[in-house]
């Protein structure tokens, strides 16, 4: 399933919100209450994150 570009914004978008909240210090958890996402969504984009974080501080 090919995504929209509208989709993959408002990902890359959520992506980003969230990014900025955890680094502000909110939890997981709050960050997903804030965004009205599931726990486990975050999760996944806090895996996504860091995961490229660890890639640009190779």
């Amino acid at each position: 399933m090919e995504k929209h570009p509208k989709q993959l914004s408002s990902l890359e978008f959520k992506f980003g919100v969230a990014q900025v909240l955890l680094e502000q210090g909110y939890t997981i958890r709050a960050t997903a209450e804030i965004m009205d996402v599931e726990l486990s969504v975050m999760t996944r984009w806090v895996r996504q994150i860091n995961n490229k974080r660890s890639r640009l501080d190779s």
